[in-house]
Parts: C-alpha cells; sequence; structure tokens
C-alpha cells in the first residue's frame, strides 16, 4: 500500500516488478531448502513434501495479495469481499471434500487451501501481467528489498508473540491447560480477521491524505473504526460463556476467564496498527522490528515467571500487558514520526483513544465478575445492539467515507 501511494503514477509497473520479486525471491528460498532438504527436514521437523507444498503455497499466494492490495486501493471493495469469502468457504468445504483422498487429515486442508489460492492467484498473474510485464526493474527490486528486509524480524516476532504463551503452558502445565488456552485464545483472536480487514480497508483512504500532507479526518474516522473494533470485541467478552458452550465440551468451559484479556489484546493489536500505518509510510520500519523483538522477549519472559507462579491463565494477562507496552511505545514512535515528517501534526488525541481504552479494560473487569449469571451480560448485549441499530446509517457512512 505505501508502493502502491508513493508510485500511483506507475503503479502497473510497480505492482507487476513486486510480484516478480516475491517470485524470485520464493525461488531462491526453496533452491536452498532442495539443496539441503535432508537437513532442514530434521531442523524444522517437517517432510519433504510438506515443504515443497509450503513453497507451492508461497509462490500462489504473493500474486493473489498484491491483486487484493491493488483492488483495495482503487476501493475495489466487492472483488475483495468475493474473493475473500471464496477463500473462506471454499477452503474448508473442498477440504471436507478431499478428506478421504488423503491418509494425513492436515494434507487434506494444506491442498485444499493450496488449491483455492491457485485459482485465484493464477487469475491474478494474468491481470497484473496484462497490465505491465516489467517483472524485474532495479529500483522497485531494491525499494521492496530496502524497505521489506527489516521487517522480518517483525513479523517473526509477531509469530513468537502470538505462540510463546501456549508453548509456555504446554512445558509448565501440561498439554490439557495448553488446549484449553488454545482454545480461549482462538476465540478471542477470531476477531482479528474482521479487525485486519477493517485496517487494510482504511489503509489507502489514510495513506493518500499523507502523501498530501493532510491529516484532517484521519482521527475521527479512525477512532469511530477503533470504538466499532471495541464495541465487537465487547460483545464477544459478554457472551463468552454462550461462546464455549458452543465452540467446546464442558472441559474447555474454564476457557471463558481467558477470553476477556486476549480479546482486549485484540483491540490494542487494532490501535497500534494505527500507528504502525503511520510509521510504514513513512518507511520508519526500524521501530517496529526492535520494538516486536523486546515484546516477545518480555512476553516469553512473563509467561516463565507469571505462568508458573498462577497457572495457565495468567499468560492471557501478560499477553495483555504486553500488548499494553506494545500500543504505548507506537505511539510515541509515531509522534516522533510525525514531528519527523509532518511538522508534529497532531493526528490523534490521545486522550480520548487513552479514556476509551480505560473503559473498554474496565468493562471487561466487570464482565468476569457476572460470567456465573446472564442478566448483566445479556442487557450490555443488547444495549450495544439497540446503538448499532440506532447508528446503522452513521456506521454505513463511515465505511464509505474512505472514499
Amino acid at each position: 500500500n505505501v508502493g502502491l501511494t508513493k508510485f500511483d503514477k506507475d503503479k502497473d509497473k510497480f505492482s507487476t516488478a513486486l510480484v516478480g520479486l516475491c517470485t524470485a525471491v520464493t525461488f531462491v528460498v526453496s533452491a536452498v531448502y532442495y539443496a539441503f532438504h535432508n537437513q532442514w527436514n530434521v531442523f524444522f521437523g517437517m517432510s519433504t513434501a510438506l515443504c515443497i507444498l509450503m513453497f507451492v503455497h508461497m509462490f500462489v499466494k504473493s500474486p493473489y495479495l498484491f491483486w487484493m492490495a491493488r483492488e483495495r486501493y482503487e476501493y475495489r471493495y466487492k472483488i475483495v469481499l468475493i474473493g475473500t469469502l471464496i477463500l473462506a468457504i471454499g477452503t474448508p468445504v473442498l477440504a471436507l471434500l478431499s478428506m478421504p483422498l488423503f491418509e494425513d487429515n492436515s494434507y487434506a486442508v494444506i491442498v485444499s487451501k493450496i488449491t483455492i489460492e491457485a485459482a485465484l492467484g493464477i487469475p491474478a498473474i494474468y491481470i497484473i501481467l496484462k497490465k505491465s510485464k516489467a517483472v524485474y526493474d532495479k529500483f522497485y527490486w531494491k525499494y521492496g528489498l530496502k524497505n521489506n528486509i527489516p521487517l522480518v524480524p517483525y513479523y517473526l516476532s509477531q509469530i513468537i508473540l502470538n505462540h510463546s504463551d501456549r508453548l509456555v503452558i504446554n512445558n509448565l502445565c501440561g498439554s490439557a491447560q495448553a488446549g484449553i488456552y488454545s482454545v480461549a485464545y482462538s476465540a478471542a483472536m477470531l476477531l482479528t480477521v474482521i479487525n485486519t480487514a477493517i485496517n487494510n480497508s482504511v489503509i489507502p483512504w489514510k495513506f493518500k491524505k499523507l502523501k498530501n500532507n493532510d491529516t484532517t479526518g484521519i482521527h475521527s474516522v479512525t477512532f469511530s473504526l477503533m470504538a466499532l473494533v471495541m464495541a465487537m470485541n465487547a460483545v464477544l467478552i459478554a457472551l463468552a460463556p454462550e461462546a464455549m458452550t458452543i465452540m467446546a465440551s464442558r472441559e474447555y468451559h474454564d476457557a471463558i476467564w481467558i477470553i476477556p484479556p486476549v480479546a482486549c489484546s485484540a483491540y490494542l493489536l487494532f490501535v497500534s496498527q494505527q500507528f504502525i500505518n503511520i510509521e510504514f509510510f513513512y518507511e520508519e520500519n526500524k521501530f517496529a522490528a526492535y520494538s516486536s523483538i523486546g515484546i516477545a522477549a518480555l512476553n516469553l519472559g512473563l509467561n516463565y515467571i507469571f505462568v508458573d507462579a498462577f497457572g495457565y491463565i495468567a499468560a492471557g494477562y501478560t499477553t495483555l500487558f504486553c500488548y499494553l507496552v506494545f500500543t504505548a511505545a507506537h505511539y510515541i514512535a509515531m509522534k516522533r514520526v510525525c514531528r519527523k515528517h509532518l511538522g508534529g501534526a497532531n493526528i490523534w488525541h490521545a486522550k480520548y483513544i487513552l479514556l476509551m481504552t480505560i473503559g473498554f479494560l474496565s468493562f471487561s473487569g466487570l464482565m468476569l465478575l457476572c460470567y456465573n449469571g446472564f442478566i448483566v451480560r445479556y442487557a450490555v448485549v443488547l444495549i450495544i445492539m439497540i446503538i448499532a441499530v440506532i447508528k446503522r446509517k452513521s456506521i454505513m457512512a463511515l465505511l464509505k467515507k474512505r472514499k
């Protein structure tokens, strides 16, 4: 999105060059793997077939992602929605139908995902190459490598942050508690799919305004989207006991106590991403990498201390604390970027975001006290639904305002 905004006069060539770069990098990495595949298989604990499928997935995924990014940039959200639905519905359906063909069901899921993405990615390659055939461009390849290599530690740290708590719980408490935590974490983080979609949809609008040094409206639109994300997470927190009854068997019921802190973490991840977007636009990527490494290390350390002392539920609260630190750190970094590139322009009013966050955390604590009953929780959900109906026109106008 940054590149599409900065090179909007040459979007076709830029997109084709970046697809060419991703394909070249994937080819080089796969060649290195294949040359020493036995050693890599032992290191990763994966079979050759699984690793090859992983590289095939990478080959077909990148054109699809670039095509989707371009469609979002052009505000063609209907196409984005159709592609997302095909992927979301087609993958599990095809996996269920193909399971009798595989001895290991996991292969059915992986092959099905690759097949659906190939069905979307191959036409995407045709569309991209039809507009420009410049798969190699020295300037754009250099630009892509320069701005994305520093982000590799950032994304790796995000993976560690999302999985280290379950590994620590499994090590200290056992696989049963790790399973309970995983169910709760998966349920709470389910909304991150929607959060990510909302964030991705607003990025092109935000970047175009920043390109013109225009920050008006960014706070109001983004703050409203933060409130929307908060409301969705609030409903999940209020209905956590019911959600667990539907999603898992009775032995996983204790997972309800983990959903509130993890759902709050999902909200904070969305808030922090708004600050990170500013850093990314001005290509101030190093802090994102350093902070993510630091937060991942902090989360790992806190998990070993508090899970050992208080049990597996503590992991949800160490994750929440780490995301609080992560969000605050990126707000400070974003302010520094604004001073450097925007003359100190105040994009967001921090006190409003802080008050909303404190209110949401307090609400989550209150819901924990009400999990043994249902009147207060159902009343909260009803109030949110009534407000959503009353404000439905404003919500729809907000989603359309990005154009």
